[in-house]
């Protein structure tokens, strides 16, 4: 990931060394910068004005709407064209014929830009740098330098970790000794109730206490037989609902298994009565990204939002499918609000931090992350070892987890579902972590 933010600040370089020879020459100087993303738009336009303000220019931005696609009088408009650096945005919505009264007025008075030695950037999306050259072809050639910024290019898995899919408990964060314990005291107190029907409901949550635990910890398949006795005890009560909390979880380690035809199946019939839970709906749509349908899987996304809105954890799931579908401005709105929801949580944080890394701007993914002292005092490993990801170093990422898995830290398991960590290392990094 240093290579993407090496990009960006060479990419702020070359246009500023280009505006700063048309200043010193008197020149114009018509550039076209592509961004992929908006965040690393509006990041790139405050990086580049902060440069031409050294040259004694003004910077003064043109955003294009169906009212104002004329963008050369709106440049004559300027108080003192000769001293100013004209950025350009929105080229697409200009309105008119097919959208495209924009580029037409580029193409008509194109030897304006030449003769009135104009200094301008032209900020396109992919789209629009595609259609500049076909609507506004003699502009065009006009051109003096395009630069395309980096990413966002989203992770190399093709499907999310378990670890994005949600238990509907949530379970304290705790070390794999402290784990243990708890899973020895959910025992005894499941052995000290009594077999009557009065207890079915409190001896089914603990069974769910326990599959969550032993998951938590790699074992699945004392997970799947704990959620077989809750089953069992729920079908004999015919408890809907709580059948319905359980299968969550035997699909959970169906897709973790890779069964993710088993999990879909599973999601698809307990829906049936249970149309109101946000974690069977994300959970569905995290189990249709992994089968290659994106487009329904952000869809069954938003609606389990709109049905808990509150969650913090099914914001931070809804973050993870943007970010690997590398929407990875929508992946961070989505982590903002579950960070919002539970400041407290480290999740969020690495999920945005993660999605600056992936578009070359390290130093904010770094200032996400709170690193704030060089030496890294009183950070958590987890948040260094991602910093190392995001810095390049996926080796010292591994270091640093490997370290915390034998320290007693965390588990194995832990670690090769977090989805951010699998978006930032390699899949051999993550099967390495054992």
């Amino acid at each position: 990931m240093a290579g993407d933010s090496k990009s960006f600040q060479s990419n702020i370089q070359l246009l500023f060394e280009e505006l700063e020879l048309a200043v010193q020459w008197e020149r114009p100087s018509i550039l076209l910068a592509v961004c992929k993303s908006s965040i690393t738009q509006t990041k790139a336009k405050a990086a580049l004005e902060g440069q031409v303000s050294k040259l004694g220019q003004a910077v003064q931005s043109i955003e294009v709407d169906s009212e104002n696609a004329d963008i050369p009088r709106r440049m004559l408009e300027s108080a003192n064209p000769a001293n100013t650096v004209f950025f350009v945005s929105n080229l697409d919505k200009g309105g008119g014929e097919n959208g495209k009264a924009a580029y037409r007025t580029l193409n008509m008075h194109r030897e304006f830009f030449v003769d009135q030695r104009v200094k301008a950037v032209f900020w396109l999306t992919p789209a629009e740098s595609a259609s500049l050259p076909k609507h506004a072809p003699d502009f065009w050639a006009f051109r003096h330098r395009a630069i395309e910024f980096a990413g966002p290019r989203g992770s190399s898995r093709k499907s999310l970790p378990a670890g994005a899919l949600v238990w509907r408990l949530r379970s304290a964060e705790q070390v794999p000794a402290e784990i243990r314990r708890t899973i020895e005291a959910q025992e005894q107190l499941l052995a000290g109730l009594p077999a009557t029907p009065e207890s079915s409901a409190q001896r089914i949550e603990l069974y769910e206490i326990l599959a969550i635990l032993h998951w938590k910890l790699g074992e699945s398949a004392q997970a799947l037989d704990a959620l077989s006795r809750g089953l069992a005890l729920a079908g004999s009560q015919q408890l809907t609902q709580a059948r319905g909390w359980l299968l969550n979880g035997v699909g959970i380690i169906s897709f973790e298994r890779t069964d993710f035809s088993k999990a879909l199946e599973i999601y698809t019939e307990v829906l049936e009565s249970n149309r109101q839970d946000g974690f069977l709906w994300m959970n569905l749509g995290v189990t249709l990204s992994a089968l290659g349908k994106y487009r329904e899987a952000l869809f069954r996304s938003e609606q389990a939002l709109r049905l808990t809105p509150l969650d913090s954890r099914l914001w931070t799931t809804a973050g993870h499918l943007h970010l690997y579908a590398g929407r990875l401005d929508e992946a961070i709105v989505h982590f903002r609000r579950a960070r919002e929801l539970a400041p407290e949580e480290g999740p969020p944080r690495a999920g945005i931090a993660i999605c600056f890394g992936l578009m070359g701007l390290a130093e904010d993914a770094l200032q996400e992350l709170g690193l704030e002292e060089p030496d890294g005092t009183a950070v958590p490993p987890y948040l260094l070892a991602t910093k190392q990801a995001i810095l390049g170093d996926g080796q010292g990422a591994l270091d640093m987890l490997k370290r915390m898995i034998a320290n007693g830290e965390c588990s194995a398991a832990e670690l090769r579902r977090d989805p951010s960590l699998a978006a930032a290392l390699s899949p051999s990094q993550i099967s390495a972590l054992s």
